[in-house]
């Protein structure tokens, strides 16, 4: 690898499917594919990718919400690819997450508590999807082009915590609005927040990744500033993992070599 290229950035725009009926009664969706509502379609009708991204290739995850999001956000030809696909939620999917705090109590709070390294019954942990997505970013670091991935939460959760070092436990270190666009930056030395809240509209102005070599500091330098819109500051709606437990997990930030 050359040393020009060894400081280069990829960028990498990760935006979530549209909503379907489950989202909307708050069912659990995991690998269960559900299609687009049709308040799902038509919001997304109305939707583009801001026109600085044009010439990006396109990835999908293979479940159809996010294959369909894609076509109707513009996409004309589009790679599918599994490691894009939501975490696996075993024998829960289907189910709302009050449901089953309701009924399992605290023993659905002491895997809660466990953040990144949760795992249904059946289904994978946030780690695991890391690991499936790092292979997905190591592919697009070396084909060396843009990309736009329609995907789904549990895999921008994963990629905000590969970005910071995050393990799932307590507030999110950004604020993600799911119904906008979010991009990271593929660098040797891992991966990198560039613009969080980026409205689906063609004429957003967003930010391109910094130049070869820039480098955010800390957390609140890759967060704090980089909101895309006024509504940057919404909460997320529906916390995956709420926060109880004072006890560290080992983060899961990496070098893409």
């Amino acid at each position: 690898m050359s040393s020009e290229r060894a400081v280069d950035a990829t960028p990498v725009l990760l935006v979530r499917h549209g909503r379907t009926e489950w989202n909307e009664r708050g069912r659990i969706q995991g690998h269960t594919d559900i299609p687009l509502s049709e308040e799902g379609r038509a919001r997304l009708r109305e939707s583009r990718i801001p026109s600085v991204f044009a010439g990006f290739r396109w990835h999908s995850s293979p479940l159809v919400r996010a294959v369909e999001s894609a076509r109707l956000l513009g996409a004309s030809l589009t790679s599918v690819d599994a490691r894009l696909m939501e975490m696996h939620w075993g024998e829960w999917e289907g189910e709302t997450r009050a449901g089953l705090r309701t009924r399992l109590g605290e023993r659905m709070r002491r895997l809660e508590d466990r953040g990144i390294d949760f795992r249904p019954p059946g289904g994978e942990s946030p780690r695991e999807l890391t690991r499936r997505l790092e292979g997905w970013l190591r592919d697009v670091r070396a084909g060396g082009q843009g990309v736009v991935a329609v995907t789904h939460k549990g895999v921008l959760r994963a990629a905000l915590a590969l970005a910071t070092g995050w393990d799932l436990r307590g507030s999110a270190p950004c604020r993600l609005d799911w119904e906008h666009a979010h991009l990271f930056s593929i660098r040797e030395g891992g991966l990198e927040i560039e613009q969080v809240n980026i409205a689906l509209h063609p004429d957003h102005v967003a930010r391109h990744a910094r130049g070869p070599g820039a480098r955010a500091s800390d957390t609140d330098a890759r967060c704090a500033g980089r909101q895309g819109g006024p509504e940057a500051g919404a909460a997320e709606s529906d916390r995956d993992h709420d926060a109880k437990s004072e006890i560290g997990a080992e983060p899961v930030r990496r070098r893409f070599e």
